[in-house]
C-alpha cells in the first residue's frame, strides 16, 4: 500500500569568499595591479554569490524520496559587474526510509546522491589595451599575398573550478511538536579540477578569429610550401586534478512552521578536522 505522497520545494542562498591570496600569486607573477574599482578585494577577498533551488517528492508507491537541485547564474544578471562570474550546480539524490517514525521510535533513512558544480571568476581588462603581436602575409590564389594583423584582446585574470561528488549518508530524526532534531553520518567521493591564469582571445584584423579562418590560413601556408604560424595559444592556464574521500558527522534541528521549514545544521569533517 502506498504511503501518503509529499512534496517540498525550497531555495537556499549563500556567499563564498575567495581570499585575495589565491589571486595574488598570479597577479605578482605578471606584475599586474587590480583596477581601482576592485581594490576592495585586497582587504576582503572576492565574494562569490550562489543559490540552489531544491525540489523533493516521494511517497507515491514506495517509501522513497527523490530530490533534485539546480543553481545557475544567468549572464545577463552579471553583465554590468566589473568581473565575470560563472556558476552552475545540478544534483539529484535518492533517499530510502529504513525505519518509519512511530511513537518513541525515530525515523531512520539512508540515501545516495550525485552533484556537479562548475564555477569561475574572471577579472577583465588587466592592461587596459589589446596586445599587438605581429603582421604576416598569407599567399592568395592570384599569386600575391594578403597582409593580416594578429593581436590579443586585453587579458583577463581567470579562476575556474568544477567538481563531481557522489555522496552517501545515513540519518536519524524524531519529530517533537514543531521541532525535528536530526543527526547523521555522511561519506563523499569527489573528483575535482581547479586552476587559474591569464586568458585572452586571438584577433585577426581586429575581429575574433574563427576556427575556419585558422584552418584557411594554415591551408594557404601549406599550399605555398611554407610553415604556418601557431595560432592556437589562448592564454596561460594552470590547473590540477584532485580526487578523494571525506567523512563527516552532522546534526541539527528543523523548525516546522506551517508550510515553512527552517534548518539549522552543524557539521564536522573527519578528514579535514574542522566544523
Amino acid at each position: 500500500m502506498a504511503v501518503p505522497p509529499h512534496f517540498g520545494f525550497g531555495v537556499s542562498v549563500g556567499v563564498k569568499t575567495i581570499p585575495f591570496t589565491s589571486m595574488k600569486t598570479v597577479l605578482d607573477a605578471f606584475s599586474i595591479t587590480l583596477p581601482q574599482e576592485l581594490s576592495f578585494i585586497n582587504d576582503y577577498g572576492f565574494a562569490f554569490p550562489a543559490y540552489t533551488a531544491d525540489l523533493r517528492i516521494g511517497g507515491f508507491i514506495l517509501p522513497f524520496d527523490v530530490g533534485l537541485k539546480f543553481g545557475y547564474l544567468p549572464k545577463n544578471l552579471v553583465k554590468d559587474l566589473p568581473v565575470n562570474l560563472d556558476y552552475l550546480f545540478v544534483g539529484a539524490d535518492l533517499r530510502y526510509a529504513v525505519l518509519k517514525e512511530h511513537l518513541f521510535i525515530p525515523a531512520v533513512s539512508v540515501g545516495v546522491g550525485y552533484s556537479y558544480l562548475k564555477g569561475g571568476v574572471g577579472v577583465p581588462g588587466l592592461l587596459g589595451v589589446d596586445i599587438t603581436l605581429s603582421s604576416f602575409e598569407v599567399p592568395n590564389t592570384s599569386g600575391d599575398t594578403d597582409t593580416h594583423n594578429i593581436s590579443l584582446t586585453d587579458p583577463s585574470l581567470s579562476f575556474n573550478w568544477q567538481t563531481q561528488i557522489i555522496d552517501f549518508k545515513a540519518q536519524v530524526s524524531k519529530s517533537l511538536l514543531i521541532i525535528t532534531p536530526y543527526a547523521g553520518l555522511g561519506a563523499s567521493y569527489g573528483i575535482s579540477n581547479a586552476g587559474g591564469g591569464l586568458t585572452t582571445k586571438l584577433l585577426l584584423d581586429g575581429t575574433e578569429i574563427t576556427d575556419q579562418q585558422i584552418q584557411d590560413i594554415n591551408n594557404a601556408f601549406t599550399a605555398a610550401g611554407k610553415t604556418p604560424p601557431d595560432l592556437s595559444a589562448q592564454g596561460i592556464i594552470v590547473s590540477k586534478d584532485v580526487q578523494g574521500f571525506s567523512v563527516r558527522a552532522y546534526g541539527g534541528l528543523s523548525l516546522n512552521l506551517l508550510i515553512l521549514r527552517l534548518d539549522f545544521t552543524a557539521m564536522y569533517n573527519f578528514r579535514l578536522f574542522f566544523f
